[in-house]
């Protein structure tokens, strides 16, 4: 199955190319793309589906936290993508300084892919 978005920028605005059109992406970064919004989309952000999104300020955006919930939410977002088929290496790390980094590797399309990196202020 093959998987096409328009690209996004590291703004997660829509990519333009150098000739005016949108850009698209396909397969594994297509389904990397997807992750990454997922993850940091927040609860409650999109106004027709308030149920879309990841729990930041119930989770992450608060004291006390505790990892071990943001850790399986994160990977039920991840393994609930739509062409991820497997997680095979997870490592979440809340720093000090407030940022959360998500370091994973899984399944796309019956190959593995290199380590995915997703870092957000916290």
């Amino acid at each position: 199955m093959t998987f096409v978005s328009r690209k996004l920028n590291e703004n997660n605005d829509i990519f333009v190319d150098n000739t005016g059109n949108l850009a698209l992406i396909y397969d594994e970064d297509q389904v990397i793309q997807a992750i990454r919004t997922r993850l940091l989309f927040f609860l409650g952000e999109y106004f027709l589906d308030s149920t879309v999104g990841f729990p930041w300020y119930e989770l992450v955006l608060k004291s006390n936290v505790n990892t071990s919930s943001i850790e399986s939410r994160i990977k039920l977002e991840i393994t609930n993508t739509p062409g991820f088929t497997r997680l095979t290496y997870f490592e979440m790390e809340l720093s000090s300084s407030r940022v959360l980094s998500v370091v994973f590797r899984g399944i796309i399309n019956g190959q593995e892919t290199n380590n995915i990196i997703i870092e957000a202020p916290a």
